[in-house]
């Protein structure tokens, strides 16, 4: 007989289920250091017939065969070969990797065109001094020539993707790597015809992947397969959509697996990969877990150096517009497309990032209202002030990425890219976060000081240890923190949802509540209904439309879970009830979810 064939009211969840109440509680949502924790193969190294692999995490090394379906295993020591001395070319002061070619014919560097663009990949007969022009603008982040020294193996850059491919010496590039991933971390290595590099995506975090003798990319090592599993909570995809100029643009969006209308964290930060999302500073799948979207566009503002990130054509011409129309337009018209097609709820929109990320915020505040709150983490308010601090030293890095502007030449300018100075415009709840060694302290107390001046709704949390970043042991209340904030300021008229399906509108949703203005439980108990009669596929479907047509109500989701659990598939009946587990208040702590919760967790265990 199943569990749940005894159910005929509603009445039956105060006393059929005591016997599960004192099973132990599991919690699945991963936790800050869950994610920091990750650890990722810091330098990789192939036998000379590319039939044995090396990683190094810290100062370990491990070994595995190339073969498929091959087991690492922990090796006392390695020492990697020599590499031969580089060749001496001339170049910019950028130039880097220069590289003879196996028949010696050849070298190949990795040069810029431009102070600030990106590294290309330029390639001159052996023997020549004058470098020639590159073989591709495709900005590379590293190579290793081809044993036939007609091609070199490159990991490029394309938008979101990280692709790995053959580039050759007439400029034709052969992209092999089928995913969007990032996979610059631990470089290329190329030996017999074997490639290998380091991956992180959606779902897994330091992957080393190689590509054998037979031409296809394949995945070799898994040192946190954990990841796998904790991915079936969320979708992450790359978006693309078009600014007023007509420009596209891209960016990665994340959000959990299922529902839609999400409350919307967008964070600034640009030169974004499709990566695995575990900075505490940056958005991260903590904000997922909780029920936020989390969004990354990857716009142009100049002090992100978006040619150096994505290459001269993405940048196109914004780098002749208004700095600050061109990070306003960029971002809000990704975040438009969004609302537009259902993704994000309009009236829950926050913005959280840190250092390039948090200036950017600084900036947007000046010029919309649409974001309820605000957490900017280390961000530069001050650009003319960073200026007279630096300059002296030597450093140009403000007027180059200015097209060479400095603040004696266009004052204005300066200070239209210097939130300090608009302090009256912003209106928005803004949290500042600085640590107190960092070199941008005296500018976080600055426009603090300001904004209070003004009269602006802003707060203040410096960690006295910290330089630029925060530290591990500070990462979960800093998340925890800011989704308090994000919530706190969230004072539109949101429905808080019961177990039942019935709800209330209230504009400070966070306490249970002892009445109940609106909605009904006809479909609170067709699924019991449903249940009771172990129609388990049937009951998939009721509550699938029910997550999607009302899905702030995160009943559903047990009843799904359940329906899956009987169904034999765990997998998917985990996903749910982590949702539930994520995003559920206090408003579902009565019997009928609790309890169906324990059972839940006892059957996936």
């Amino acid at each position: 007989m199943a569990i749940f064939s005894c159910l005929n009211s509603r009445k039956f969840w105060a006393s059929l289920f005591l016997s599960f109440i004192f099973l132990p509680t599991f919690c699945f949502a991963q936790s800050a250091n869950d994610l920091s924790s990750l650890d990722l193969p810091d330098q990789l190294d192939l036998s000379p017939d590319g039939a044995r692999l090396w990683y190094k995490f810290h100062e370990t090394w491990w070994e595995v065969d190339t073969a498929p379906n091959s087991q690492p295993k922990l090796v006392e020591n390695h020492q990697v070969a020599p590499k031969p001395s580089p060749p001496k070319i001339e170049g910019t002061a950028r130039l880097s990797s220069p590289q003879i070619s196996p028949d010696g014919k050849r070298v190949a560097c990795l040069d810029a065109e431009q102070p600030y663009g990106p590294l290309l990949l330029f390639c001159r007969p052996s023997g020549e001094s004058q470098q020639r022009s590159p073989l591709s603008h495709m900005p590379i982040f590293s190579f290793r020539w081809a044993p036939d020294s007609k091609s070199l193996w490159v990991i490029g850059m394309n938008g979101a993707d990280e692709p790995v491919g053959r580039l050759t010496l007439d400029g034709r590039f052969d992209h092999v790597t089928q995913d969007v991933a990032m996979r610059r971390k631990a470089g290329l290595e190329v030996s017999s015809g074997v490639v290998a590099w380091v991956q992180s995506d959606a779902s897994h975090y330091g992957t080393i992947w190689i590509i054998d003798t037979t031409g296809k990319p394949r995945l070799l090592v898994d040192p946190n397969p954990q990841t796998r599993e904790w991915s079936q909570a969320w979708m992450q995809r790359v978006v693309r959509w078009k600014n007023k100029h007509g420009e596209e643009l891209q960016g990665v969006l994340v959000t959990p697996a299922h529902g839609d209308h999400f409350p919307l964290i967008v964070d600034p930060y640009s030169s974004w990969r499709n990566r695995f999302l575990n900075i505490p500073v940056l958005g991260n799948y903590i904000f997922v877990n909780a029920g936020f979207a989390v969004f990354f566009p990857d716009h142009r503002a100049p002090h992100t150096f978006p040619e150096m990130a994505f290459g001269r054509a993405y940048v196109g011409m914004s780098k002749d517009r208004d700095p600050i129309d061109v990070v306003t337009d960029d971002v809000m018209s990704g975040v438009a497309e969004l609302i537009q097609k259902g993704v994000a709820d309009h009236e829950r929109l926050f913005l959280y990032s840190f250092s390039n990320g948090a200036s950017a915020i600084d900036q947007l505040l000046t010029q919309t209202h649409e974001f309820r709150a605000a957490v900017s983490g280390a961000g530069v308010s001050n650009w003319l002030g960073y200026y007279q601090l630096r300059h002296p030293a030597g450093d140009e890095t403000i007027p180059g990425f200015l097209g060479g502007k400095t603040p004696e030449q266009y004052p204005d300018l300066y200070r239209r890219i210097s939130p300090v100075y608009q302090v009256d415009k912003i209106v928005t709840p803004l949290l500042l976060i600085i640590g107190k060694k960092d070199t941008r302290y005296s500018d976080t107390i600055e426009f603090y000081n300001k904004l209070r001046a003004a009269g602006r709704p802003v707060s203040l949390v410096v960690y006295p240890d910290d330089d630029h970043g925060i530290s591990d042991s500070e990462a979960e209340p800093y998340i925890l923190k800011a989704i308090e904030f994000f919530r706190a300021a969230d004072t539109s008229d949101t429905k808080t949802y019961f177990c039942d399906g019935m709800w209330q509108t209230n504009t400070q949703a966070r306490s249970v509540l002892n009445s109940k203005s609106g909605g009904n439980d006809s479909e609170f108990l067709n699924m019991i209904e449903l249940l009771r009669n172990t129609k388990y596929s049937e009951l998939i479907n009721e509550c699938e439309a029910n997550i999607k047509s009302v899905p702030e109500w995160l009943t559903p989701r047990l009843f799904c879970g359940l329906a899956y659990a009987h169904l034999n598939d765990k997998g998917k009946a985990l996903v749910m009830l982590k949702e539930f587990e994520s995003r559920a208040g206090p408003s579902y702590d009565t019997p009928p979810c609790h309890d169906m919760t324990v059972i839940l967790r006892s059957l996936v265990k």
